[in-house]
């Protein structure tokens, strides 16, 4: 047995029935294979839904500031229209 333990279960379970010298009498441990097989076919579904959230949460990021940037020149050209009035009734009353 290593030292620091075994890195999976298949090589525990090899390690116990002497690896392929008894796949003849004992078949495949298929069972740890299909186990891993599910588990990395989730991992990687996974990895694609975390993927696909990073990449809308960056759409709705872009968003959020194109908007806010537009929004902010709308105000902006407002308050100089406000302004010139304000000016042009000041120079009217003067």
């Amino acid at each position: 047995m290593p030292k620091a333990g075994f890195e999976d279960a298949a090589e525990f379970f090899s390690a116990i029935f002497g690896g392929d010298a008894f796949v003849d009498l004992i078949g495949e441990l298929s069972l740890m294979k299909d186990l891993t097989h599910t588990m990395d076919v989730t991992m990687e579904q996974m990895e694609e839904e975390q993927l696909a959230a990073n990449a809308e949460e960056k759409l709705n990021i872009q968003r959020r500031s194109r908007l806010l940037h537009h929004t902010y020149h709308r105000a902006q050209k407002k308050g100089l229209q406000v302004r010139a009035r304000l000016e042009e009734i000041l120079a009217s009353r003067l």
